[in-house]
């Protein structure tokens, strides 16, 4: 029932024949072979006698198909799972599947960073990528004959993560006794891991020198958002930050951190800058103001300093008024002596 080979039926066939001392001998020649001879070859031979058959097997072995249906099945900010299905084998086994990658930005290299997977499995881990890069990805068979042509490839971009860079040379300048200007520029790029959307400023009051805290609740928390003072700044020009902060006390000396956010979250804040307000008028009057008579005609007049919470600034001096009490609410002028020390004689 099959069909009869001649050199007729297809070009590449070639038939040759030969007598031989001891029979006959018939030989057949297929030029490129294709997948589509595969199948099975029956030599018929007869004489007065009779006739007899021999069938053979031919079997056209050739590299695999490409793979296909590729679908990425897990993709975290670091790593991601391919998944494809098996192609024709090319009549040998798959030994093995490449998956080869490159950043969209770059050209296809000579040798690809590569995984490899046996030919058995249909799935690939792709590990150690960059939070949010986009990746091209590509797929080969192999099997003892050879590689497959590339599969399609296919991009992918991986999920951000949350900055692992801070932001780089914070710079703070005290603009008045209550405003502190700080700008800074952005984390590396490459540690951005996703889109900057913007920075929280922490800020809080430096523990006394003496030792004491202003209060726990203003006590910057390394490496955290403070609960205390926070205040979110977009992203500026060339992705670094500026602003001004406002309401501050007087004379008071800030620890400040800057650190990046983007939709995962905050990264690592900068090291701490310390910046102290300029001075305001003292808002606090001196304490403890105590006076006696020295003579008929003076009297020797002395104070404590105001509390430390109401200098804002370094007490150069200070000025006593008097005059005679039955004058005090009139207007008249008032006599006004100054010192720096903490009494003084009338």
């Amino acid at each position: 029932g099959g069909q009869r080979l001649s050199e007729d039926l297809d070009a590449r066939y070639s038939i040759r024949e030969q007598v031989l001392d001891d029979g006959f001998m018939s030989e057949l020649g297929i030029a490129q072979a294709y997948r589509h001879d595969t199948g099975l070859l029956t030599c018929l031979a007869s004489n007065a006698y009779g006739q007899d058959e021999m069938t053979i097997q031919l079997i056209v072995q050739e590299v695999p198909e490409m793979p296909k249906n590729i679908r990425v099945n897990d993709q975290q900010s670091r790593s991601l799972q391919l998944s494809w299905t098996h192609p024709y084998a090319g009549n040998s086994p798959v030994t093995s599947y490449v998956v080869q990658y490159k950043l969209v930005s770059d050209m296809w290299p000579v040798q690809p960073t590569k995984v490899v997977v046996p030919g058995s499995q249909t799935s690939a881990t792709v590990q150690n990528l960059a939070p949010a890069q986009s990746y091209h990805f590509r797929i080969l068979a192999e099997n003892r004959l050879g590689s497959s042509d590339p599969s399609e490839v296919i991009q992918v971009t991986t999920q951000e993560e949350v900055p692992s860079g801070p932001p780089h040379d914070v710079r703070a300048k005290a603009k008045s006794s209550t405003e502190i200007f700080l700008s800074w520029n952005p984390p590396d790029r490459e540690l951005w891991n996703g889109n900057l959307q913007g920075y929280y400023v922490s800020y809080a009051e430096a523990p006394d020198p003496t030792g004491t805290a202003p209060s726990a609740a203003n006590a910057p928390t390394a490496g955290a958002q403070p609960t205390a003072n926070v205040k979110t700044v977009e992203v500026g020009a060339q992705y670094g930050g500026e602003t001004l902060l406002q309401g501050l006390g007087m004379f008071t000396t800030y620890l400040i951190t800057v650190q990046p956010f983007n939709s995962r979250g905050a990264g690592p804040a900068s090291p701490p800058v310390t910046v102290r307000t300029l001075e305001g008028v003292p808002t606090m009057p001196p304490e403890q103001v105590s006076c006696s008579a020295l003579t008929s005609q003076s009297l020797q007049v002395w104070w404590e300093p105001p509390p430390a919470e109401g200098r804002n600034g370094l007490v150069q001096g200070y000025k006593v008024s008097y005059q005679p009490a039955e004058d005090w609410y009139e207007k008249n002028e008032v006599e006004t002596k100054v010192t720096n020390a903490l009494r003084t004689t009338l």
